[in-house]
């Protein structure tokens, strides 16, 4: 009963205190660009590499584990294998793939699998490169086992078929993914679409675009950057789907209806805007549909004329249909004089959404860092983040900055389930330590200090899980206590804290799930969970 009343008493404290949800997991080698939320809980990826296979790819992780974690307390409520198997040592799962949750709770993994064949033949022709797809439910009973939907070996004109987008229409998938040229693999690509249904039974499979402008009569680059879908629209943002126009290989949305008939198409150079006002780069915006249709776009854009710096970030709103311009816009500029990039880690990665339970819009994008050339240019990165109404007037903007001195960079946004905000995910590039945060509609983190602009982490505490030590650094000379707590609410350490980093002795205490409450000099309290190893 104590033990009971214990986890009673922290239940809404660990809910609050969090900061970095992922660390608390316990879990290791986690892959944040697939995070989910969904009922009462987070579903992501890790991979395993303690049972890799020695093969050609020596120690690269064959094994991929699904991970259903509580996102009040974020302790896991189970585990299973998602892709991979550590015995066929001739196949490789990559570690590129996507996963969403339709609607109706069935979560859809895809990813790629290579399969050795030959290795006296040419290079491209070694192995066949596949896409498969695993199906579970939010129990993680699986659905749909490692089931094959496409496969190239090199012989073919176009092969290596690389993941791009995945979406929903109703609660059928719609996945696309890109085809390299055999013998001009960074110079031709091609773009292709498959519709599912829940079974993972292909019901269509096609090129995107219009006929004549696909790579195959018009070499150059062919691909999607975004799929967004909206009850009977489907809207794809990319490049070469068109004929060439007065920009080459131009950038364009192309709309569908949900049978794939198209309704329309428009086009746009490489840099779009407003005269005067703002302009963008076409290949670092990420966009989506409102359930109305209307179409928002996040850019990371630059002054007028351009300046070569992306000294502000943009969120724009137009409707699909002529004049395609945008009707509203909404400018935040940069943090401060030194804040001369914003960016994604990766052009069209989604850092944009819609949350229907609070109505509000979310844009995310890292600050004082050239994401092209994965470097800081200053030690003060931050990962900034606007919330906006539906007609974009602004509530507020964010920045979380984890005093780090390395950059970290956002990969994905995706909206909270039945609640408000975003869960915000991404690295931090030094040891590509993966991070995601939950922020709700008033843009807080729960820690104290969310009425100030910069949210910033007030400590660390690793590593996670420990052997022998832990250590706690005050990143800000405002921590004088730590006290770790056993699961049974006993008191195991009770220690004075100076600036700069501290070591608490954990040798001695026995395996298992621990509480440290770090008391501040302000008697602020600040509370996260490690793992004692053997």
């Amino acid at each position: 009963m104590k033990k009971l009343l214990f986890f009673l008493f922290l239940l809404p404290l660990l809910s609050k205190a969090q900061i970095n949800i992922l660390p608390q997991t316990g879990v290791q080698h986690i892959l944040p660009n697939v995070f989910q939320e969904y009922g009462g809980a987070y579903y992501f990826l890790s991979y395993d590499t303690s049972l890799a296979a020695q093969d050609i790819y020596y120690d690269h992780p064959h094994q991929y584990l699904l991970h259903k974690v509580n996102k009040y307390t974020n302790a896991e409520i189970g585990v299973t294998i998602a892709a991979g198997d550590t015995l066929q040592v001739d196949s490789l799962v990559n570690l590129q793939s996507l996963m969403k949750i339709s609607s109706d709770g069935h979560i859809y993994l895809f990813y790629h699998k290579f399969i050795a064949q030959n290795f006296n033949l040419p290079q491209y022709q070694q192995f066949k490169c596949c896409i498969y797809c695993t199906v579970f439910d939010t129990s993680l009973q699986q659905i749909v086992s490692d089931k094959r939907l496409v496969m190239t070996d090199g012989t073919e004109q176009f092969f290596n078929p690389a993941l791009q987008e995945l979406a929903f229409v109703g609660n059928k998938p719609v996945v696309t993914y890109t085809l390299y040229d055999t013998l001009q693999y960074d110079g031709i690509t091609m773009s292709k679409f498959m519709e599912l249904d829940g079974q993972v039974n292909i019901l269509r499979h096609d090129t995107l675009g219009d006929k004549t402008a696909v790579v195959v009569t018009s070499p150059g680059e062919h691909y999607v950057a975004n799929l967004c879908t909206s009850k009977n629209r489907i809207a794809v943002w990319g490049e070469g789907f068109l004929p060439v126009g007065p920009f080459a290989q131009d950038y364009s949305i192309t709309v569908l209806d949900t049978t794939f008939s198209v309704i329309d198409t428009f086009r746009s150079g490489d840099f779009n805007g407003l005269p005067n006002v703002f302009s963008y780069w076409e290949a670092n915006t990420t966009s989506m549909l409102l359930p109305s249709g209307t179409l928002i776009q996040g850019h990371c854009a630059y002054n007028t004329p351009v300046n070569h710096y992306t000294v502000q970030s943009v969120i724009s709103r137009r409707s699909l249909d002529y004049p395609f311009q945008i009707d509203k816009y909404l400018i935040v500029s940069g943090k401060d004089s030194l804040d001369k990039y914003h960016g994604g880690q990766f052009p069209g990665w989604q850092t944009i959404t819609y949350n229907a339970f609070d109505g509000n819009i979310y844009y995310a994008n890292n600050t004082h860092s050239d994401y092209l050339e994965n470097t800081c240019l200053t030690p003060d990165n931050y990962l900034q983040i606007i919330c906006a109404d539906t007609n974009l007037n602004h509530k507020w903007t964010k920045y979380i900055y984890s005093g780090s001195n390395s950059c970290s960079f956002v990969n994905y946004v995706v909206s909270a389930y039945q609640r408000s905000g975003i869960v915000l995910c991404g690295v931090n590039s030094v040891r590509w330590d993966p991070l995601a945060y939950y922020i709700d509609s008033t843009g807080s983190l729960g820690v104290s200090n969310t009425t100030q602009p910069v949210i910033r982490d007030r400590f660390n505490v690793y590593p996670n899980p420990a052997t022998s030590k832990v250590f706690v650094d005050d990143v800000f000379d405002k921590l004088k206590s730590a006290t770790v707590y056993a699961m049974d609410g006993s008191v195991v350490i009770n220690q004075s804290l100076t600036s700069g980093k501290n070591e608490l002795n954990v040798a001695l205490l026995p395996p298992g799930l621990y509480l440290i409450r770090l008391m501040s000099k302000d008697d602020e309290v600040y509370q996260t969970k490690f793992v004692k190893d053997r």
